[in-house]
Order: C-alpha cells, then sequence, then structure tokens
C-alpha cells in the first residue's frame, strides 16, 4: 500500500517506520508551525503509577514491543536514543512506604528493584525512605525524530508542507496535492482539533506542560529523581525538571510562577543544590479524556486513520499502537474498543 501520514512528531515517526518495516511505501508530510510535543518532551518511559504503585496501563504488554521497535530504529539509523535509567522515587510519608512494600508482592513488583537496593546521595532529601523502578528510562525523541526525518526527505518521502485537510476521497483512498494514496493516516497531536475530519470530536484535550534545563554543580547522579516532580540526567551535570500540567492551555509560553515553583520543589529534593536555569521549554501534549490514545479507521470518512492521543506516556504506547493500526490497515487483528475513535465521534 501506499500510505500518507500527516505529521511527524513521535506518533508519525514509529508509525511510519512501523510500515516501512512491512513492506509498505510511506509518504510522510510534516510543517507544523509550532513544533511537535515530542520534541520538548522528556521521552521518559516509567511502567508504575506512583499514585497507587501499580502498573500503568497494559504496561506488560507495551514494554517488550517498546524496546523491539526502538532497538530495530537505533540498528536501521545507527543512532543511540534509548537509555535506560532507573527511577528513585522519593516517599512523601511513612504511609506511601507501606504502601510500596506491600506493592513488592503484586504484579507490579516485575518493575521494582527489591527494597532499599540502593544507598542515595547525601545530597538528596529522603526522610521517608525510597523505591526503585528498575525498568524506567528516556528516549532521545528530538535524536529520534530528526534522524528518521533525515531519511524520510533523503529517500524523497518527505513533504515539507502542513497538513491542510484538502484530499478529494474515494473508495479506494485519497487523492491529495495531485497525488493517489490507499489510506491517509492522521497523526496531528494537537492539530487535530483544527483538522476538518476531526475538529468536532470531543476526545481531545490539550495539556500545557513546562520543562526546565538545570545545571546542577556538584550534583552526579545515575538515575531519575521523582518526587511528584522529576529531575533526569542528561549530561555532565546538566538535568532536565519537570514537568507541568495545565489543562486546556495551548500558549506556548512559561507560565507565570512555574519555574519559581520548580524550583521550590527542587529544593525539597536536594536542600544544598544551587540550580542554575538554562533553558525553560513548553510544548503542548495531546492528551485524551479516558487516558486512552485515540487509534484506528475514522468513523465517517473510509481511508482516513487517526492515530492520536499519546499523552505524557508516548514513548511507551507508540509502538504497540503502531503494530495496532498497521494490523487494522493490513486488514487483521481485532478491533480494540479502547482505542477505536469511534468511542469519542458525535
Amino acid at each position: 500500500m501506499k500510505i500518507l501520514i500527516a505529521g511527524q512528531g513521535l506518533a508519525g515517526t514509529v508509525f511510519s517506520f512501523e510500515l516501512q518495516q512491512r513492506g509498505h511505501s510511506v509518504v510522510v508530510m510534516d510543517g507544523q508551525k509550532e513544533p511537535a510535543a515530542s520534541r520538548v518532551a522528556a521521552g521518559m518511559w516509567n511502567p508504575v503509577s506512583f499514585r497507587r504503585v501499580i502498573p500503568t496501563w497494559r504496561a506488560h504488554q507495551l514494554i517488550p514491543k517498546m524496546h523491539a521497535l526502538y532497538a530495530q530504529m537505533e540498528s536501521f539509523l545507527s543512532i543511540k536514543v534509548v537509555h535506560k535509567m532507573p527511577v528513585i522515587r522519593i516517599f512523601p510519608n511513612e504511609e506511601y512506604a507501606g504502601i510500596w512494600e506491600k506493592a513488592q508482592q503484586t504484579e507490579v513488583a516485575t518493575f521494582l528493584a527489591p527494597a532499599k537496593n540502593r544507598t542515595l546521595s547525601t545530597h538528596i532529601h529522603a526522610p521517608h525512605g525510597h523505591g526503585e523502578v528498575s525498568e524506567a528510562g528516556y528516549v532521545d525523541l528530538p535524536l529520534l525524530l530528526d534522524s528518521w526525518g533525515a531519511y524520510l526527505a533523503e529517500n524523497d518521502r518527505l513533504l515539507n508542507q502542513q497538513w491542510d485537510g484538502n484530499a478529494t476521497w474515494s473508495d479506494n483512498g485519497a487523492e491529495v496535492h495531485g497525488v493517489h494514496y490507499d489510506a491517509v493516516v492522521l497523526c496531528l497531536g494537537t492539530g487535530a482539533a483544527q483538522d476538518p475530519l476531526t475538529a468536532d470530536w470531543e476526545f481531545l484535550r490539550q495539556n500545557k506542560g513546562e520543562v526546565l534545563t538545570l545545571k546542577i554543580p556538584g550534583l552526579k547522579l545515575d538515575h531519575v529523581l521523582n518526587k511528584g516532580k522529576w529531575l533526569l540526567p542528561v549530561g555532565e551535570e546538566t538535568y532536565r525538571f519537570g514537568s507541568s500540567y495545565e489543562w486546556q492551555k495551548t500558549e506556548r509560553i512559561p507560565s507565570p510562577g512555574v519555574r519559581e515553583q520548580f524550583l521550590d520543589v527542587l529544593k525539597e529534593m536536594l536542600p544544598d543544590s544551587k540550580p542554575e536555569v538554562l533553558e525553560h521549554h513548553v510544548g503542548v501534549r495531546p492528551t485524551v479524556k479516558d487516558r486512552r490514545p485515540v487509534v484506528g479507521a475514522h468513523p465517517i470518512q473510509k481511508n482516513a486513520w487517526v492515530f492520536n492521543g499519546l499523552g505524557t506516556r508516548g514513548v511507551m504506547l507508540a509502538p504497540f499502537c503502531a503494530a495496532y493500526l498497521a494490523d487494522l490497515l493490513e486488514g487483521k487483528g481485532a478491533l480494540d474498543p479502547e482505542l477505536n475513535p469511534q468511542r469519542y465521534h458525535i
């Protein structure tokens, strides 16, 4: 099949690679005025919900597929983007410490290191103790997206223009700017709110997030640190710290007070730190009311498909959803009601 993918954020990147691996002809159209949320996100994965210390949705299915696909992309593009790195969760109180201890006897233990397996740096303030998620880390999303985009461009498969919804649809596919495609897949992220085929849906909740890049002299961590906010090592004494969540906010400028709030939380985690703010990043995530991706056939327009709503766990979700959607395009695999776009169509 010849398939047009609108958008080269994380969803469009992973899905176009999945289709190419299956032997399909892929063209990606991307000319976004605003950078995709994927380029601002830290790209972390963590299969544990810290609120109740349980596995996140379908974590045991998502993790193997995630590792397999990103390893394929690393090999194909000759890059290194996957960085496995444990997350240290600082316990907020004694009650939470007890919840974590009990969790060691449940299915979430697959993703946890043994209790008290690590001695923390003396810089870290954790009076109630800590736990460790061993199955965690981050994907260098800017490098992944840029490398795949460069490959597409070199092979004349990247159209540097913004999808505007201008297509002539038929039972056999769609004609876009004079070229016939068997299917068009909309990987538009927050752009779905303006697209003619999805603008009237109620699935998208835009979620503004902010992240700081910090230099913290004297601090050397080999793990992510989490206490409501997370601190991710990305270089010599350099860290990313975040993030914030502001529902239905779309402006891509720093919010008043967020920087100060972040630095106050950091002071609780690392009382003697003297951070220097290097950058303040802002992005808008495409999230969904029921916290499930929206992946599948458009309910009305034949040969149009939707891949959206990856939200805050996109690194984990994208490979699984890409394989699921590729199966549907190929006419195999059962519909998943939790992913089906039909649930949000008016």
